[in-house]
């Protein structure tokens, strides 16, 4: 294997191809006839597919990796690099785009081979909402979404934390960093606030803008996030968080309710609701 990666060709192009699967994919062992010499060559594979591992992905760039809120994420560009080392390749690239009740989701798959050998197929998906608002953007990260996903499954680095990526010469102060639980500024005088945690590209919103700057259409853009947040399972982890979230948004609806109508201009979004929108309009968090 050559130093940036890329199977060695041989004389007869097949020699660096059975290397990396003679190395990337063990023997069957019986686990009842186990014997010491095959512990042997077992540790010993496991030991190459570190080294393997180390050498893909200690070349690492300044976009490789992103720290989401502690956890290592690598791009799509990253994950792509190592699978290629290993001699594992995506192919057959397909988008779909799915319109439903929740707006427009993206859906790639792909399928990885290694040689002439189908491992599997994979898949990755991203919704036209928040910071990827624009189509062409959600459907060129969905395919993003599948290099990372992929790769990860792949190389077995699904649940790796930092310091397991260490190992690997991974550096976290060489990643990104994007904390989602920033939702709270301060004003001019020391007082907490609530502000916006990720921008609305499509509203012109960026990320730390404050709630009472806020038009009421974009507050009830921003309580639709949590309320889907809040009705998916997988994020149960963050429920609490987004639930407060939520309750802020609300609280400042309920102010705008009761506060005298500002003339339009008076902050960067215009914060009162013209009377006929109806009580909804006022409320970001109602059903319906």
């Amino acid at each position: 294997m050559s130093t940036n990666g890329n199977p060695i060709e041989s004389s007869n192009g097949t020699e660096a191809l059975e290397r990396v699967t003679a190395l990337a994919v063990p023997e069957e062992i019986n686990p009842l006839s186990i014997n010491s010499a095959e512990v042997d060559k077992l540790r010993d594979r496991v030991a190459a597919q570190r080294e393997m591992l180390k050498v893909v992905l200690s070349d690492q760039r300044t976009l490789d990796w992103t720290d989401h809120d502690g956890k290592p994420y690598p791009s799509g560009a990253c994950m792509t690099r190592a699978l290629n080392g290993f001699g594992v390749y995506l192919r057959n690239f397909r988008v779909e785009r799915l319109d439903d009740e929740q707006g427009t989701l993206f859906l790639a798959r792909a399928e990885a081979w290694l040689g002439n050998s189908f491992l599997g197929e994979y898949e990755g998906g991203r919704r036209a909402e928040g910071y990827v608002a624009d189509l062409l953007n959600a459907r060129k990260a969905s395919v993003e979404n599948l290099r990372s996903r992929g790769g990860r499954t792949l190389l077995s680095l699904n649940g790796a934390t930092w310091e397991d990526l260490a190992r690997y010469g991974v550096r976290k102060d060489r990643a990104g960093k994007i904390e989602y639980q920033s939702r709270k500024g301060k004003t001019a005088d020391g007082q907490t606030e609530w502000v916006t945690p990720f921008a609305l590209s499509k509203s012109g919103i960026e990320k730390g803008v404050p709630i009472a700057q806020l038009k009421d259409e974009t507050l009830r853009v921003y309580a639709e996030f949590a309320k889907k947040a809040l009705a998916d399972p997988d994020k149960s982890k963050w429920h609490g968080r987004e639930q407060a979230w939520l309750d802020a948004l609300r609280a400042e609806a309920e102010r705008r309710k009761s506060a005298p109508v500002k003339a339009a201009g008076t902050t960067p979004e215009t914060v009162a609701a013209p009377a006929a929108a109806g009580p909804a309009a006022a409320d970001p968090g109602a059903e319906g």
